[in-house]
């Protein structure tokens, strides 16, 4: 790795967009950096060896390998080098649906994040850093396209203090998450869900709102209802109740109630919709 930073030219349309890279570069070894007043971009910065130290809002904490900052604009802050060289990634960016996109992706403060298989993120990084240094006139929709991808991985990777990433929460789900699909038309109890992974029927409803913001069953029924609209559309001449029977709803009253309740319309509806 050598030293590098890349600026873009952000045309008036460039700057229109949702979302846009404002410079991508690293350092071999990271310099002292104070910033009191912040800074005008949003920023993540990746560790890719050594230790450096962020000191944000009267708190400090370490940054080592697999473990990044991530900065809101604006946001006084200082880090540097505890262990050199610290040798550091970055890109920063900005846009009007920045700040409610990190909060939608529940990345809600500045700070040290540790992330799972960094590898996936640095690759990213790199790549940002790449079109930046092009010469394509259009290369700031392409980074605004990388960027997009860059936080979906972070917010999917990441973790923030002692928390674990989503991915690693889906992780601790899989078992169930199997079992819903390959048993989502049978009369599933929580006792069945809970007893694939091993836990009592209550942890099993927390480890799965904290993956998913919701509680198991009301998984199963969007599960239900995806292959409900699969079926509808696969066979014209299936009735609404043979579908309904086949992902788990004996009553067909029921079933319609709940589809519309979901999909704004009824099943016959739904299929109208497609058929034109």
């Amino acid at each position: 790795m050598r030293d590098r930073n890349f600026f873009p030219v952000l045309t008036e349309l460039e700057l229109q967009l949702p979302m846009y890279l404002t410079s991508a570069g690293g350092w071999i070894n990271q310099e002292r950096t104070d910033r009191p007043d912040g800074f005008f971009s949003f920023q993540w910065i990746q560790c890719l060896r050594g230790q450096g130290r962020l000191e944000l809002g009267g708190a400090a904490a370490d940054v080592g390998e697999g473990q990044g900052m991530l900065l809101y604009a604006g946001v006084p802050h200082r880090y540097y080098a505890v262990q050199e060289p610290w040798s550091v990634v970055w890109v920063t960016f900005h846009g009007s649906v920045v700040p409610e996109m990190l909060e939608r992706l529940r990345l809600k403060e500045s700070g040290v994040y540790t992330v799972s298989e960094p590898e996936s993120l640095l690759e990213q990084l790199d790549r940002a850093a790449e079109v930046m240094s092009g010469s394509d006139p259009l290369r700031g929709y392409e980074g605004s396209a990388l960027l997009y991808r860059l936080l979906l991985d972070l917010a999917k990777r990441s973790s923030f203090k002692a928390g674990g990433s989503r991915q690693q929460h889906l992780q601790s789900i899989a078992p169930m998450l199997r079992l819903i699909e390959e048993r989502y038309a049978d009369d599933l109890s929580l006792d069945d869900l809970a007893g694939s992974l091993g836990v009592t029927p209550q942890y099993a409803c927390a480890l799965f709102r904290r993956s998913f913001g919701m509680r198991p069953f009301e998984y199963v029924t969007k599960h239900r209802l995806r292959r409900a609209k699969e079926l509808l559309l696969a066979d014209f001449s299936l009735a609404v109740a043979e579908v309904g029977r086949r992902v788990g709803y004996g009553h067909t009253s029921y079933f319609i109630k709940l589809f519309k309740q979901q999909e704004g319309m009824t099943p016959s509806q739904f299929r109208q919709l497609f058929l034109g």
